[in-house]
């Protein structure tokens, strides 16, 4: 597993009115209290999920293409096309 980077940022200067998320979990202004302190950094952790997505999009666009589906089947199948698939395999299994 590939670790994700962080990048320091002072939250003053790169987001002056940004919300910043506590400790807790809950969501306050920061650009108050921030723009005191230019100094203060705020490690911010990015996760870049573009396989799993490129994966995703790939097997739904294959899924429509395979099973010829209709518009608004393909685009159920953007949720859907693992359940499309499975039901076209049953057919070929009996």
């Amino acid at each position: 597993m590939v670790a994700a980077p962080v990048l320091m940022v002072s939250v003053a200067v790169a987001f002056p009115l940004a919300s910043k998320v506590t400790e807790s979990g809950f969501s306050e202004q920061a650009g108050a209290d921030c723009a005191m302190d230019e100094k203060s950094t705020q490690k911010i952790r990015i996760q870049q999920h573009t396989f799993m997505g490129s994966l995703w999009i790939a097997a739904w666009l294959f899924t429509i293409g395979f099973l010829h589906l209709t518009f608004w089947k393909g685009v159920l199948a953007i949720v859907l096309w693992p359940y499309y698939l499975g039901v076209a395999c049953r057919a070929l299994v009996h």
